[in-house]
């Protein structure tokens, strides 16, 4: 099934090919003629280079057969990639290990909030370290994930209060919604206690954290002023 999805257009991409090989699957299956699939895509990589570009389109996307091949040809990533989809981190030193992959490798947006999420509900002794430790990462996408599962309330509340205080002032769009988000599941009484915390903010800061907490909220409004 896989070589077939290859042939017919390269369907079988290398995005596709690595939630293949992340869910176990191994990629090293051969045709009826005997041929493998890296072998295909060696096969299309050549014909690029001297055949005809456009007869070589007619039965693969070259580009996507090269990425494919870089792909199939790195022992080292493989086994990164292999079976990580279905691994369940025990360690918070797994559980890095694990997002480093998504973020890299996976074009998926929910898949480091689901690692985070998991992670946290079994691991509750450790939530607000690993959430804390996720917020203060350089990529958003992590800080993200920390922030939507914070929404799930999986922290006490003066924990949570506490993280939502310090980086409300978040400079990604998407990581301050999140916190918005988190602070509205753990309620009013929450958000009023960092409408202090939003006022002392310096002022660019503090224009941007106020309109994700307010959102029109008239009664909010008055209490930040």
């Amino acid at each position: 099934a896989v070589l077939l999805m290859f042939q017919e257009g390269s369907l079988c991409d290398v995005a596709m090919a690595k939630w293949f090989i992340g869910y176990g699957v191994k990629l090293d299956v051969t045709d009826r003629q005997g041929m493998t699939l890296l072998q295909h895509c060696e096969q299309s990589a050549e014909g690029s280079a001297d055949g005809d570009e456009e007869e070589q389109s007619e039965d693969y996307n070259t580009e996507a057969a090269k990425e494919l091949l870089e792909l199939l040809s790195d022992e080292e990533r493989l086994q990164r990639l292999h079976g990580s989809l279905v691994r369940v981190p025990r360690t918070a030193e797994e559980l890095s290990e694990l997002l480093a992959i998504a973020v890299d490798e996976y074009e998926c947006g929910s898949l480091p909030y689901s690692l985070v999420a998991a992670y946290v509900r079994t691991h509750g002794n450790e939530a607000r370290a690993v959430l804390a430790g996720l917020l203060d990462h350089e990529d958003w996408r992590l800080r993200q994930a920390a922030a939507l599962t914070m929404s799930d309330k999986v922290i006490k509340d003066a924990d949570a209060a506490e993280l939502i205080r310090r980086h409300i002032g978040d400079p990604d769009n998407d990581v301050g919604a999140a916190l918005v988000q988190a602070a509205n599941a753990y309620g009013e009484t929450l958000i009023e206690t960092l409408l202090p915390a939003v006022a002392s903010l310096p002022a660019s800061k503090m224009a941007i954290a106020a309109s994700r907490l307010l959102q029109g909220d008239d009664e909010r409004a008055e209490k930040l002023e």
